[in-house]
């Protein structure tokens, strides 16, 4: 009888934990769905990844496998990062492993799609950009049938970017060639962006004043003061070969396939479709938000044991220079403050203690 028994437990508790380490995700899901057979998936990772916290919280999991969060084929919208925390840490044993169907196209997206696009002036056309969340979407990158589209400049060729003529850091202007900003006076939200060195800044464009063949251009906070403050790099200067820069963001740059314009207060966007693009077929996505996946632990309790596979992440945007600018250093770091002391601080001797 015992050994019966024995074997009862065995088979029932082998039966509990079968399928139970699983919980299926798919866009055609629903997250009330129990998420644990193929045939009733949920529908976000979000609902997944807590249904794999509260699987683990509880016990109701099998410790010596892998749990598995399995993606069925598709795209999964995000309206903010996926939040992974402590408490979704695997073990030796039995890691989190979120994964895509192998073989299948899965796709964790920022993005949101841009639809009924109509016919515009020449060969442009034109759509309505939806809110996200309630509120007004901005982007700077816009992605048709997959590829990445250009953000209209004023060059195709960066080897035929105009060249800066001077830089007045105390009145904070860069002067510029009158003939190359024409298309962008009085353009709201233009970017000026200069390659200085090994450094590459995006300024928002606060003025244009144009003297005879020259052109004065200004600014908008921080980044003028920090552009104009920083001791290194500076714009290049008498040498022959100044800095050169280009132009974007401003209707007046609009003219080539490919590119596209973001009219941010109609909230409609332009676009000049590239050969053999059917804007009435064609998939346009934008992106939506810039942090697809935020992981975050401490020093006491890390976030561990948690794999991704079989998965492609999309569609994230960068706004800092739309919002701030951007000045770096070098390798993207942005400068907050970039002033230089004077007089410069000396450096005590050996002897001399600190402070």
């Amino acid at each position: 009888m015992r050994i019966r028994y024995l074997w009862s437990l065995l088979c029932i508790l082998t039966t509990c934990f079968t399928g139970a380490n699983e919980v299926y995700v798919s866009p055609s899901g629903n997250d009330r769905n129990p998420g644990t057979t193929p045939e009733a998936p949920k529908q976000t990772l979000n609902a997944a990844l807590r249904q794999a916290r509260e699987m683990r919280r509880l016990g109701e999991y099998d410790p010596d496998r892998a749990l598995r969060i399995i993606l069925q084929e598709g795209t999964y919208p995000q309206y903010e990062p996926l939040f992974i925390r402590p408490e979704d840490s695997g073990t030796p044993h039995s890691p989190t492993l979120i994964t895509g169907v192998a073989g299948k196209e899965v796709v964790i997206s920022g993005g949101t799609e841009i639809t009924n696009w109509k016919k515009g002036k020449g060969n442009t056309w034109v759509a309505d950009v939806p809110a996200f969340n309630g509120r007004p979407l901005d982007f700077r990158q816009v992605w048709v049938n997959g590829k990445k589209a250009v953000r209209c400049r004023d060059v195709e060729d960066f080897n035929q970017m105009h060249r800066i003529l001077d830089s007045d850091p105390v009145n904070r202007i860069l002067w510029v060639p009158a003939d190359a900003v024409k298309k962008v006076v009085g353009a709201p939200y233009a970017e000026l962006v200069i390659h200085q060195m090994w450094c590459i800044a995006n300024l928002r464009i606060r003025s244009i004043e144009t003297e005879g063949d020259r052109a004065a251009v200004r600014f908008h906070d921080p980044e003028s003061r920090i552009q104009f403050e920083h001791p290194w790099p500076h714009p290049v200067l008498d040498t022959g070969r100044e800095s050169p820069f280009y132009l974007t963001g401003a209707p007046g740059l609009l003219d080539r396939p490919g590119e596209w314009y973001h009219d941010i207060d109609a909230q409609k966007l332009w676009y000049i479709p590239r050969p053999g693009e059917d804007m009435r077929t064609a998939r346009i996505v934008v992106p939506a938000i810039e942090t697809l996946v935020q992981v975050e632990g401490t020093p006491d309790r890390p976030v561990e044991h948690i794999t991704f596979e079989n998965i492609h992440f999309r569609h994230a945007t960068w706004m800092r220079p739309s919002l701030k600018g951007h000045v770096p250093l070098q390798a993207g770091m942005y400068l907050t403050d970039g002033y230089q002391i004077s007089p410069l601080m000396e450096r005590p001797d050996n002897n001399t203690p600190p402070g």
